[in-house]
C-alpha cells in the first residue's frame, strides 16, 4: 500500500515515510484533525440561558466547605 502511494506520488518508499512522520509528529497528519475535531459540532450550540446554568453550577461545585477542612 505505501509502495503504491510512494509511486503515484513519484517519490520513494523512504521519503514517503520520512515525509508521513514529519507530518504525524507536526500534526499535519489528516487522521490527527479528523480525531481532534470529534466536538466542533457542539462549540458555540448552547443558548444564553443554558450557559447561564452551567456557570451557576460549576461556581457552586468550586465553593469549598471551610467544615471539611477543619
Amino acid at each position: 500500500m505505501a509502495t503504491a502511494a510512494a509511486g503515484q506520488e513519484g517519490i520513494s518508499l523512504n521519503k514517503l515515510v520520512l515525509l508521513r512522520l514529519c507530518n504525524a509528529a507536526a500534526g499535519d497528519d489528516a487522521s490527527n484533525r479528523e480525531q481532534n475535531a470529534d466536538l466542533d459540532d457542539l462549540a458555540g450550540t448552547w443558548n444564553p440561558e443554558e450557559v447561564t446554568a452551567v456557570e451557576t453550577a460549576i461556581a457552586q461545585q468550586q465553593q469549598v466547605d471551610p467544615s471539611l477542612w477543619a
